[in-house]
């Protein structure tokens, strides 16, 4: 028909015009379609990433949570950890302590045979 139409002369230059512009407009949806895709790809990485930071913070919290459980569950059985300050450090050793450790060193000198003079 388009030979009929534009003639045997028109119709080479009109079917290479028509190419063109096909051409491009292919080009055009491409590149807009990669465009797209690397939008979606670029979503998809900060949501993983977001997934995977919320994740480790709940993690985290949970570890937190449980040595706060183990440290209070060890309260009171060890001496010096319920007195415990700010900084984590056993609160000092009163003098009774020190001098019931002290006898403590004593009995174990003594009961290991050798004797002082």
């Amino acid at each position: 028909m388009a030979l009929l139409v534009l003639g045997p002369d028109k119709l080479p230059k009109a079917a290479r015009t028509a190419g063109y512009w096909v051409r491009r407009a292919r080009q055009s949806w491409y590149a807009v379609r990669s465009e797209i895709e690397r939008e979606l790809a670029a979503d998809e990485f900060k949501r993983s990433i977001r997934d995977t930071r919320n994740a480790i913070g709940d993690s985290a919290q949970k570890v937190r949570e449980s040595g706060e459980r183990i440290q209070q569950s060890f309260t009171g059985h060890l001496p010096g950890l319920d007195a415990a300050g700010a900084d984590g450090q056993p609160a000092p050793r009163t003098e009774n302590e020190a001098s019931l450790d002290a006898g403590k060193s004593t009995d174990d000198n003594s009961s290991d045979g050798k004797t002082s003079s």
